[in-house]
């Protein structure tokens, strides 16, 4: 099985892990939360949810660390990332009605009727699934408009709370948690995002993963963080995580990125400085060269 590949499933079979589709300002998150099972190799079901991953494709897996908004901590992660021309989508800008969900991932769900919210994102489609007769209507009578301007539409969603879909080239995240309210907080377990003020900016991903030129992220693994749960929040240190997330940084990392948080001298660039300031944070921790 090819490398990458067989990382994706390997993690993907780890209630412990957690997953995002989208870009910068729309996301859906994927975390298991309750009871969970693996139809296939391909597939996970989690309470709220459920994320499919493609295996027609063998992406490049590029594991990262950043600075995160509280000083003492970082984020990290595993971006899977295609080559440009394959990782683009469809990036309709319009409301369109897209039939019937025959991809939908439940078998009950493939005759409720599939739109796409016209975002015009280059990896992701974002698309809401319904039954309901009422925001079905309304979204028939949206289609050619787009959605950023119709804010009777974007209430009916948030009433309605339908399944959104989110789908890349590597994988397709269903949620079907309901969507809080704007003052409201994302429930446990799968979850979507969408801020229109972070999505005009423009960017797939963060400036400070180091993504190919050429390349585009598709999917985003979550390994167990050791200072923090899957919902942000601090936790006690985990020395057993640090370990197995530094194994995976140090085979699948930028080499720049790696040699600097080592201590090996190296050219000033973005890339080393953000390495010696992670390596610096993590000894807070470890007591030792991270």
């Amino acid at each position: 099985m090819r490398t990458a590949h067989r990382l994706l499933l390997e993690h993907l079979a780890d209630a412990a892990n957690s997953w995002s589709v989208g870009e910068l300002g729309v996301l859906a998150e994927f975390h298991c939360h309750g009871a969970t099972a693996w139809p296939d190799a391909r597939t996970v079901v989690t309470q709220g949810g459920a994320m499919r991953v493609a295996s027609d494709v063998d992406p490049l897996p590029l594991a990262y660390e950043t600075p995160s908004a509280n000083p003492r901590l970082w984020n990290h992660g595993v971006v899977f990332c295609l080559p440009e021309a394959g990782a683009r989508r469809a990036a309709r800008r319009r409301v369109t009605a897209l039939g019937p969900d025959r991809d939908a991932i439940d078998a009950s769900e493939r005759d409720a009727e599939l739109f796409d919210l016209g975002l015009g994102l280059a990896t992701t489609d974002f698309l809401v699934r319904t039954r309901d007769p009422g925001l079905t209507a309304r979204l028939r009578a949206a289609e050619g408009a787009t959605w950023d301007g119709d804010h009777a539409l974007q209430a009916a969603i948030v009433r309605a709370s339908p399944t959104r879909v989110l789908v890349s080239r590597l994988a397709r995240i269903e949620v079907r948690n309901p969507i809080p309210a704007a003052d409201g907080v994302s429930p446990e377990g799968p979850h979507t995002h969408l801020l229109p003020a972070v999505m005009r900016r423009g960017r797939v991903h963060d400036a400070n993963i180091p993504v190919p030129a050429g390349f585009l992220p598709c999917l985003t693994l979550y390994p167990p963080h050791p200072a923090r749960d899957a919902e942000g929040r601090e936790r006690a240190f985990d020395a057993d995580a640090h370990r197995c997330y530094q194994a995976l940084l140090e085979r699948f990392g930028d080499p720049v990125y790696t040699a600097a948080k080592r201590g090996v001298p190296a050219a000033e660039s973005r890339i080393a400085h953000l390495g010696r300031l992670i390596a610096a944070r993590q000894r807070a921790f470890t007591g030792a060269v991270a």
